[in-house]
């Protein structure tokens, strides 16, 4: 995680956090339980974002924040932190937990 984000909203700085980290789990496609981060990161991004439909470009694939999404502001940041965690120290035991905080973060998006 790079910089200092604390004046970001929540949802920006837990975009790039998810971003960052399908990033770290795309060099461990060799380790089921990195490519389950990998997934489970996709589908929360998936839930985050909606297509930005640039006509110019549509190949890059441009993502917007979907504004009609309900995300707990604690909950974001926990899972940010998790996903810091992650990237300081990816032990077995930090994946474990960056799992289940994107499971929770999952589940708390309405």
């Amino acid at each position: 995680m790079r910089g200092n984000r604390s004046k970001e909203p929540p949802i920006f700085t837990l975009i790039q956090a998810l971003q960052e980290t399908r990033e770290l789990a795309s060099d461990h496609t060799d380790d089921p339980e990195w490519q389950q981060i990998h997934d489970q990161v996709d589908q929360v991004l998936d839930r985050l974002t909606e297509d930005g439909g640039d006509p110019i470009t549509p190949e890059l694939g441009a993502q917007r924040i979907d504004r009609t999404v309900r995300l707990d502001e604690e909950q974001a940041q926990l899972a940010a932190a998790a996903m810091a965690a992650l990237h300081d120290r990816p032990e077995p035991e930090q994946v474990e937990l960056a799992r289940a905080a994107l499971q929770q973060l999952d589940d708390a998006i309405g």
